[in-house]
C-alpha cells in the first residue's frame, strides 16, 4: 500500500474539497438569505460576477502565488461569509441586537441621529463584508483590510445603489459594511 501521494492525487484530493466546501459555504448562504430580499440580491448579483470573481482570483493569486499564504479567493470568502452568517443568526437567537438595527437609539442622545435598520439590512452588512474582507490582499498582504476598504468602495455602489434609493441609507450601510471589513483583523479595534 502506497502511503505517498503524487501531486496529481494530491491536486485532484484539493479540488474534491474545495468543491464541497464551495457548495456546503453556497447553499448555506442561500439558505440564510433567502429569508432577507436585499441581502438575496446582492448575493445574487455578486455570486458569479465577473468583476467579482476577478477580484477573488486576483486576491488568492497575490496571497498563494506570490506570499506563500493559504487561500484567500472565492472558497475562503464564501466560507467567511457563510460562517458570518452564522454568527448574526446566532446572537440574533441570544438577543443581541446588530449595529444598524440599534443606531438610532445608541446616536439619538448626541443629536447626530444615525438611522437604524433592519434584519434584512444587517444580513446584507455581514453578507458584503464578508465577501469583500480579503479583496484587497490583490493589493498586498500588509495592510490589505485597508486595501479591501478601499476597492470595495466601487463594488458596493454597484449593488447598494439599485437597492437603496436613498443616498443617506446608502451612504450608512455603505460605512458599515467599510468599518467591518477594516476591523475585521484582530490587530484593529473596532
Amino acid at each position: 500500500m502506497n502511503l505517498i501521494l503524487s501531486s496529481k492525487e494530491i491536486r485532484e484530493w484539493r479540488e474534491t474539497i474545495d468543491a464541497s466546501l464551495l457548495k456546503q459555504s453556497e447553499e448555506t448562504i442561500d439558505n440564510i438569505v433567502s429569508n432577507y430580499p436585499k441581502a438575496q440580491r446582492v448575493w445574487n448579483k455578486l455570486r458569479n460576477d465577473s468583476f467579482m470573481t476577478a477580484q477573488w482570483d486576483m486576491a488568492d493569486y497575490i496571497a498563494v502565488t506570490k506570499m506563500g499564504y493559504n487561500a484567500h479567493g472565492d472558497i475562503h470568502a464564501k466560507i467567511i461569509t457563510a460562517n458570518a452568517l452564522k454568527m448574526l443568526n446566532l446572537l440574533l437567537e441570544a438577543g443581541v441586537q446588530p449595529d444598524i438595527v440599534k443606531a438610532a437609539q445608541e446616536t439619538s442622545q448626541l443629536g447626530d441621529l444615525v438611522e437604524s435598520g433592519d434584519l434584512d439590512d444587517a444580513h446584507l452588512i455581514i453578507l458584503l463584508s464578508g465577501l469583500l474582507h480579503d479583496i484587497g490582499n490583490q493589493v498586498n498582504r500588509s495592510d490589505h483590510n485597508l486595501h479591501s476598504e478601499i476597492l470595495a468602495v466601487s463594488i458596493q455602489d454597484k449593488v447598494l445603489t439599485p437597492i437603496y434609493s436613498n443616498e443617506r441609507k446608502r451612504g450608512i450601510i455603505r460605512g458599515f459594511i467599510l468599518h467591518c471589513i477594516y476591523t475585521h483583523m484582530e490587530d484593529v479595534p473596532s
